[in-house]
């Protein structure tokens, strides 16, 4: 029995009436529970009971998701938390439209849809080695191929034609329209407002310690506090005495919040990436051991505000900020009542920030030392640490990494050679390999994949990728143009 009778919608497209209940539905073009697509001009309804239903439907020229009682240009722009808070199976369509589309992404990016979170094109992309235009290009004539003319309405194409920074700021989830991480945003903003802030300095913690009285604040306001006149918990009211030392428990929470949203992308999750930045950069001056502050002198603390030129632009240079972007900064902030590293750091960030805001207050000549000058050639680089006493055997591949770098410049390489030197952990990972080394790596990491790394072909990978300076170590050997071709076809 024919339960269903064909009407056509305002927008052109097909759907399907119930006989007996007069419900509405749209067709599956698709086998049940499969992808697999129904021969043409076949199509697939419910029946009561969720029974599947095959009909054979006049071909169109070409396949369109379609909405019977609602316009789709409504059904198109709405958000996805107000898809799925109703039933009717318009809005269940356009669901199953965007996830589809958002599972194609997933397999051309070669990762599973449950491991994306919010991490923008771009990261993702790279990360797959896939071209991110490809990708546009793909979305694009699939949305295309689904809505005709109306592909224009989806979120992606909205965002696109709004947004020309989207592929680096907005999530894969966002670009096909199931972001739900609004929500989650929140959560975790509220959770850095209500549990990682301090209630002496008001800022989130960035070095948390336990004082006498049991309770944690931010270990520069604490000791501001204990040092002060009056030197008294702002919860218990008691006096405290000058002993603070580190909460592991909560630093370990705080670690684990900053791993699971460091790399998210979107306008929502700005004040988050701010927070996972901010206490990433002062992990290296945290406090290790518990003290007493009113006996012990705790350098790494700015306490003073009064900060030298000199100071202010070697802690920015310490935050990662290169000369162009430090720019005038130490001697504005230097010479103004607040001249704080706090002061500094937010001005480089107006800055950068606030394009006009920036041209007003830029230096109108810029004097810079030839040391922090970019777009130094490998060559330069290396002649340049020689100079500077430093062996071969140190410079190893750092200057072709840092000339290929964004800071190309003389002071971003002895850092790095510093840093070498410093921890070993961090040499071990980025020192040039042998092609034997090489090798060995790229077994330990896919064990099965040890006989085809046996063959010839893969030894002269090897060494073409350890010829490479700028893919000769175990931390950029995989992402080698060369290697990675190879080895995943192999895999």
């Amino acid at each position: 029995m024919d339960y269903f009778k064909k009407e056509i919608s305002s927008s052109g497209e097909p759907y399907f009436r119930n006989k007996v209940t007069n419900q509405t539905q749209w067709g599956f073009y698709t086998y049940e529970n499969t992808n697999k697509r129904l021969p043409r001009g076949w199509v697939r309804l419910n029946v009561n009971g969720g029974k599947s239903f095959y009909k054979y439907n006049k071909p169109v020229s070409s396949y369109s998701y379609a909405y019977a009682p609602r316009e789709l240009e409504e059904i198109l722009k709405m958000s996805y938390e107000d898809l799925i808070d109703e039933d009717e199976e318009e809005q269940q369509a356009e669901i199953s439209r965007r996830n589809n589309l958002f599972q194609k992404v997933a397999r051309r990016l070669k990762l599973k849809t449950d491991s994306i979170c919010d991490e923008s094109l771009e990261f993702l992309a790279g990360k797959a080695d896939v071209p991110i235009k490809g990708i546009i290009t793909y979305i694009e004539e699939t949305e295309r191929e689904q809505l005709r003319e109306k592909a224009t309405l989806t979120p992606f194409s909205t965002i696109k034609r709004t947004d020309s920074s989207f592929s680096s700021k907005r999530s894969i989830r966002e670009l096909c329209g199931l972001n739900m991480r609004e929500v989650e945003a929140q959560n975790a903003l509220s959770q850095i407002q209500h549990q990682f802030t301090c209630i002496i300095s008001l800022y989130p913690f960035i070095d948390p310690v336990t004082c006498s009285s049991g309770h944690t604040f931010e270990r520069e306001g604490v000791t501001r506090l204990i040092r002060s006149s009056n030197p008294v918990c702002p919860l218990t009211k008691l006096r405290l005495t000058g002993l603070i030392s580190p909460n592991h428990a909560l630093k370990n929470v705080i670690d684990q919040f900053v791993e699971k949203y460091k790399n998210q992308k979107g306008e929502h999750w700005v004040p988050i990436l701010e927070f996972c930045t901010e206490y990433t950069k002062g992990s290296r001056k945290r406090l290790k051991d518990p003290i007493d502050v009113k006996k012990d002198f705790i350098p790494e603390i700015p306490i003073e505000t009064a900060r030298t030129p000199r100071e202010i632009l070697d802690y920015l240079l310490e935050c990662g900020y290169n000369f162009y972007d430090i720019d005038n900064i130490p001697e504005v902030v230097a010479s103004s009542e607040d001249s704080s590293y706090d002061h500094a750091l937010n001005e480089v960030r107006r800055r950068l920030e606030d394009p006009e805001y920036r041209e007003a207050h830029r230096a109108r000549i810029l004097i810079i030392p030839p040391e922090h000058e970019i777009g130094r050639s490998a060559n330069e680089i290396r002649a340049f640490l020689l100079e500077n006493g430093h062996d071969l055997d140190i410079i190893d591949n750092i200057p072709e990494l840092v000339a290929n770098s964004e800071n190309s410049c003389f002071y971003h390489a002895l850092t790095n050679v510093n840093f070498r030197l410093e921890n070993r952990l961090y040499s071990e990972t980025y020192r040039s390999r042998t092609a034997e080394e090489l090798l060995e790596y790229y077994s330990s990491l896919v064990p099965r994949n040890a006989e085809n790394l046996r063959r010839p072909e893969a030894y002269d990978v090897a060494v073409q990728t350890a010829n490479n300076p700028l893919y000769n170590s175990y931390a950029t050997a995989c992402e080698s143009p060369i290697g990675r071709r190879w080895f995943l076809l192999h895999m």
